[in-house]
């Protein structure tokens, strides 16, 4: 991974919207008190986001060319020459690599990683688009 390929998301305190940026963790004491805060970083600008949104980019994008982050959930289609049927998924980070889930019942629970040396790794890209992320609830509030 290359250092301008670690990046992430969050979603901003203050309107709801995803941020896209390098990761940055600070605190403030305050009348004896300590205030953690995470923010995203773009250029010289900092945005507060919520803690447990942050996301970090796979290094992978879509069929669309959307890059894929850690929590994105994603729809695979059915294609010639391969057995899977059209799924839902999520994607994770699990014991230091990215890993996805596939979240339809037809599909069962097991963790599949993504490898760059893996041959079907492009054509499974080809096929899936992202279709929302496990915290897009937190845009809503």
């Amino acid at each position: 991974m290359k250092a301008e390929e670690i990046k992430f998301k969050g979603i901003r305190v203050h309107n709801g919207e995803w941020v896209y940026g390098d990761l940055v963790h600070y605190f403030f004491i305050k009348i004896g008190k300590r205030t953690d805060y995470v923010s995203i970083g773009i250029d010289l600008d900092f945005y507060d986001v919520i803690p447990e949104t942050v996301c970090q980019f796979t290094t992978l994008k879509d069929k669309n060319g959307v890059e894929i982050y850690e929590g994105d959930k994603f729809q695979y289609r059915k294609h010639d020459g391969y057995f899977l049927p059209d799924f839902t998924g999520e994607i994770l980070f699990r014991n230091g690599y990215f890993v996805y889930v596939a979240t339809s019942e037809n599909m069962g629970e097991a963790f599949h990683s993504f490898s760059e040396f893996d041959e079907l790794q492009e054509d499974f890209l080809d096929h899936i688009e992202i279709i929302g992320n496990i915290h897009d609830k937190h845009k809503q509030q």
